[in-house]
């Protein structure tokens, strides 16, 4: 006998043809998720985070390129995800955020600073050069588009010490443990001052 789960994603492979009673159930799942939202600032625990964009198909995002500058020579940095992270486990990545619904711009900005430096507030949109937007197809390791707005922040050498834990200089933008898609936007951001303002990138 079928498990309800096994009923479900047989009938989805029909979906151009779904019951009402299929479509019923999503509309359930997308009124729980949609008051969660409202009733904890957009935030989705961690167990369904992936789950439920992959559902959605795509996102918004924001993301900080941190560029170091040394004796006139700039270098680029990428933070290692921790085993604690949803997904892309040990990886070096272009630190971001996802747009929540009930975002502020200073709400955006405090993640992103918590992320950079550990405490919000401390990063400002004036600190902040545009790069562009970035289409992510984030495939296989999440089944979704990400439309991610970049920016870059360049600090000098003596501010490093500020940075969060687990900041590491590239020295090769072809290293196997840097996300792929955040490879291809570190290429990108290089590309000054011939960079086009959007770009596609993917994990394949």
């Amino acid at each position: 006998m079928p498990t309800f789960l096994e009923q479900l994603a047989e009938e989805l492979k029909g979906i151009a043809k779904t019951s009402p009673d299929l479509i019923a159930a999503f509309k359930m799942i997308a009124n729980s998720l949609y008051e969660h939202r409202l009733a904890n600032h957009g935030y989705m625990p961690a167990p369904i985070y992936i789950p439920v964009k992959e559902m959605g198909g795509t996102d918004a995002a924001f993301e900080v390129v941190v560029r170091v500058i040394k004796n006139s020579q700039s270098r680029y940095l990428l933070k290692r995800r921790s085993q604690a992270e949803a997904d892309y486990h040990g990886s070096l990545h272009v630190i971001g955020t996802s747009v929540r619904g009930e975002d502020q711009p200073s709400d955006i900005l405090d993640r992103l600073s918590v992320e950079i430096f550990g405490e919000a507030g401390k990063l400002s949109w004036k600190d902040l050069e545009k790069i562009g937007t970035a289409i992510y197809d984030e495939s296989p390791v999440r089944r979704t588009i990400s439309v991610t707005t970049v920016f870059m922040l360049t600090i000098s050498e003596d501010q490093r010490s500020e940075l969060t834990e687990g900041w590491e200089v590239v020295e090769d933008f072809n290293a196997s443990d840097i996300i792929p898609i955040h490879a291809a936007v570190l290429r990108w951001t290089d590309e000054e001052p011939t960079r086009l303002p959007i770009m596609r990138a993917s994990n394949h």
